[in-house]
């Protein structure tokens, strides 16, 4: 095997695990979401409003993580994907 092949390999493993890390990731803060929209119209005291100030800046960074950075990162590993086969079968 070349080295050129295990590069193949080893970025459609990667490719393939982040995908269900991404999967997972969106799943657990969907329903971290969806727990906020339950508890937020009972959770108006102090300790719930610092809460949620510490919480609007991880939802805004999961939010651009998912919008701009994975479609981004995704695009370049696929052209990579796709640059690597080119050159190995033409």
């Amino acid at each position: 095997m070349s080295n050129m092949d295990e590069a193949l390999e080893r970025l459609q493993a990667f490719e393939r695990v982040l995908d269900q890390f991404n999967q997972e990731l969106r799943s657990s803060v969907d329903d971290l979401q969806q727990s906020h929209a339950n508890v937020s119209p009972y959770w108006n005291d102090t300790m719930g409003r610092e809460y949620y100030s510490r919480w609007s800046p991880l939802e805004q960074t999961m939010r651009q993580y998912y919008d701009v950075i994975v479609p981004n990162y995704v695009e370049v590993m696929q052209k990579k994907i796709h640059a690597i086969r080119a050159f190995l079968h033409g």
